[in-house]
């Protein structure tokens, strides 16, 4: 059973059983706790990729985290494991302050693609948004860390010079650059709009259609109600997973969607994967 984040007396049952779930979808800035668990979903027949986040902020910014150059060594291994077409790497969210101005982006993200060269085949990158809590939290840096963030027309400027940038970046070190659901299109700049849940790259992985019929929820993430396999077989129950500590995204046969913040810990996830398969 898991519960609506926004309204916790309401909770939906998500199936984990393999005929359930098409794609899980990894979503974490350490993923580090599951790769010696990766042959057990191999071998009960889960298809998964992940979406590994490695920025280098501050400590203030990004508490709690293993270095970088333990981050991109467990990037190193886990693409050996599943290949680089199946660990994505995000550089988000961008955030530009007078600690981590313009130049202190455009020399991270190039350090980090250089160190990845071979290891992945793509980058999402987007933009911070000011939302009320975030903009909270950063105020509160602001008062007690001396941060300056850039906000408003400048921000706008300065994404648009670092666009450019990381596309050159990342064409040079043989990545593609995508957006993540951004609603600015930089395509112009050599930066393709994407989406974290992205049914091309399933395609590619496994020849898996997804065929999104409606979007049932306006946001970030996905999406998908009608699940095409084949000419001839279409799934309706559809389940698409985000772990750690992450996102569950179900579209029922009903028009609703669940979206959740589900399990943070690798052992909650195993033991449920464990007792659907009973």
């Amino acid at each position: 059973m898991v519960p609506n984040p926004m309204n916790t007396k309401q909770q939906s049952r998500v199936s984990l059983k393999v005929d359930d779930v098409d794609v899980i979808v990894f979503w974490s800035k350490n993923p580090a706790p599951l790769i010696p668990h990766l042959s057990e979903l191999d071998r009960r027949g889960f298809l998964y990729y992940f979406q590994y986040t490695i920025n280098d902020y501050p400590l203030a910014l990004e508490p709690n985290i293993p270095s970088l150059d333990s981050r991109i060594k467990t990037f190193k291994l886990l693409s050996g494991h599943v290949t680089p077409l199946r660990v994505v790497w995000r550089y988000d969210p961008i955030i530009i302050s007078n600690f981590t101005p313009i130049q202190y982006h455009v020399e991270r993200f190039s350090q980090i693609a250089e160190e990845l060269k071979g290891y992945t085949k793509r980058v999402m990158v987007s933009v911070i948004d000011y939302y009320g809590k975030t903009d909270r939290r950063l105020t509160q840096l602001e008062k007690e860390e001396g941060f300056t963030f850039t906000r408003g027309d400048e921000l706008v400027k300065d994404i648009v010079y670092l666009m450019k940038e990381f596309s050159s970046i990342a064409a040079k070190n043989e990545i593609e650059i995508f957006t993540c659901a951004e609603e600015t299109d930089y395509s112009q700049l050599g930066v393709t709009p994407g989406r974290c849940i992205d049914t091309n790259l399933m395609l590619k992985c496994w020849s898996l259609i997804l065929n999104i019929k409606k979007m049932l929820f306006k946001g970030p993430c996905v999406y998908a109600r009608l699940v095409k396999i084949s000419e001839s077989t279409i799934l309706v129950n559809t389940v698409v997973l985000i772990v750690t500590p992450l996102l569950i995204v179900k579209s029922p046969k009903k028009d609703s969607t669940l979206m959740t913040q589900t399990h943070q810990y690798y052992g909650e996830f195993r033991r449920k994967i464990k007792n659907c398969q009973k």
